[in-house]
């Protein structure tokens, strides 16, 4: 190497300087004056890329330029847009036979959208919740023999059981156990921190108000301080406007009889009585949607049984008298991602954590006290109450909302269901990073990395914090490549 080096040293000196002094001649010859017009593109397009957040200087300035040409914005400043070869992925979504709930409002897409947006070379499917529990429950397990990964919903029931897994939540578990992460929207039930709670849950008191009967007495229930009403201060943001009562009985098995009232001024406008005798539902639901739910008052009568653990729920309005402990059925169930909401409207930064991020004011909150197994198999014999039962943490972590979606009617798309469609996106690129991860793996690769926001530590209102895709996927999901 030595020696060749040395026999070419001046010829190859004197070629290169008759190529550089040919050169400047040919500049110094072709010389033109650039315009003011290009000069000022020039200028903007600098300014656009000395703007460009950290995240974004990981990405192609085309892709940019695409991304923004897509939304109808310009590139930069004085340039409007630009030629471009940047192929875009058609998208197709793979339907389950018969389940693509049209009619329907077109939330499942804008759901998918956001996901396909943030994960563009997913592979998306879609299968309807259906009108009940059980096909809900079929069309998730559909989901997954269909070789679903990441399945993602934002789709309750009233009637879901609060202190037990019922048939979807059970469908959640199997999933899960099958090898797929399922994330689910925590709900816009409100939270006791921000003072929108439509909750309260905890022992039936006695009150010194009761109901004189022929062959019983029913007792109404006291809310504190010897209060047998409890007041709704909002409207519910998620008609129909579905008022619920749950204790902790087992679903099919309950002896302990509760009712439910509601009063306007002087007057009972509405109620459910039904008879529990051991073989009923531990429910108890009124629809008030045809009625002004500001001014109501709630009531709960035990009409005959044990005292029990309550869990009173507006389903998305607000109560005087409150709690937390809103999120209920499947998002709680132990091996769902239970997602709450961070307002990304305007956004032009990345979320930075801390009080800066807050979780938006109507996010269901937790934690969630459970009582019994999937099959009625009590988890406390004999202790129903505030001590007894397990609890679980929920929520587990946060995401974005109130983001630009095509789907009229959904732009900007808010709540837990936006949130939980960037929760499943951020998964989707976790998981191709590193095929190889498992369930438990990406999980912990999601909410080890989380932003914390909100009270330190895990809370009970945005759980592990506000998910971080970048520092998830480079700090976590490719190191695990060579795990054991």
């Amino acid at each position: 190497m030595e020696v060749f080096a040395t026999m070419t040293r001046v010829p190859l000196r004197c070629s290169i300087t008759a190529a550089i002094t040919a050169t400047l001649l040919c500049v110094a010859a072709c010389t033109e004056a650039m315009s003011p017009e290009a000069m000022q593109q020039i200028q903007g397009l600098l300014a656009e890329k000395a703007a460009r957040t950290p995240a974004q200087r990981k990405i192609g300035a085309h892709l940019i330029y695409a991304s923004k040409m897509s939304r109808g914005e310009p590139i930069a400043s004085h340039t409007q847009s630009l030629p471009l070869r940047v192929r875009t992925d058609a998208g197709p979504v793979t339907v389950l036979p018969g389940q693509s709930g049209v009619p329907g409002t077109g939330e499942g897409t804008a759901l998918l959208e956001i996901v396909y947006d943030l994960a563009p070379g997913a592979s998306p499917f879609f299968a309807t919740a259906g009108n009940s529990e059980a096909a809900m429950a079929t069309n998730i397990q559909a989901l997954r023999a269909a070789g679903c990964d990441i399945i993602v919903d934002d789709i309750s029931f009233f009637s879901e059981p609060v202190f037990q897994d019922g048939i979807i939540a059970q469908a959640v578990e199997t999933v899960a156990a099958d090898g797929a992460l399922y994330v689910s929207a925590a709900g816009n039930g409100g939270n006791e921190d921000d003072g929108t709670s439509g909750t309260w849950e905890g022992d039936f008191v006695a009150s010194s108000s009761s109901v004189m009967l022929s062959n019983a007495t029913e007792v109404l229930h006291d809310f504190g301080g010897g209060n047998p009403l409890d007041s709704i201060t909002a409207e519910s943001n998620q008609p129909p406007v579905i008022i619920t009562l749950q204790w902790s009985d087992a679903f099919g098995a309950s002896g302990n009889d509760y009712d439910l009232f509601i009063i306007s001024g002087n007057n009972v406008v509405a109620a459910s009585t039904d008879s529990q005798t051991g073989t009923g539902d531990p429910l108890e639901a009124v629809d008030i949607t045809t009625l002004k739910s500001t001014g109501l008052s709630v009531a709960i009568g035990q009409y005959s049984g044990e005292p029990r653990y309550l869990h009173l729920d507006t389903n998305g309005g607000g109560f005087a008298i409150n709690t937390p402990g809103e999120i209920n059925g499947h998002p709680a169930a132990v091996d769902a991602i239970s997602v709450v909401a961070v307002n990304a409207a305007g956004a032009t930064t990345p979320f930075t954590g801390g009080a800066a991020d807050p979780v938006e004011v109507y996010s269901s909150d937790g934690p969630r006290r459970v009582f019994f197994q999937a099959d009625g198999t009590s988890i406390t014999p004999g202790n129903f109450s505030s001590t007894g039962g397990s609890v679980r943490q929920k929520p587990d972590v946060a995401a974005a909302d109130c983001v630009a979606v095509s789907m009229p009617g959904f732009d900007p798309f808010c709540g837990t269901s936006a949130a939980a469609g960037h929760a499943a996106a951020i998964a989707a690129l976790v998981k191709s990073a590193n095929p190889a991860l498992t369930t438990a793996q990406l999980r912990t690769a999601l909410t080890s990395t989380a932003l914390d926001i909100e009270t330190p530590g895990f809370d009970r209102d945005s759980g592990f914090g506000l998910l971080d895709a970048l520092v998830t996927l480079w700090n976590r999901a490719l190191p695990l490549y060579n795990s054991p």
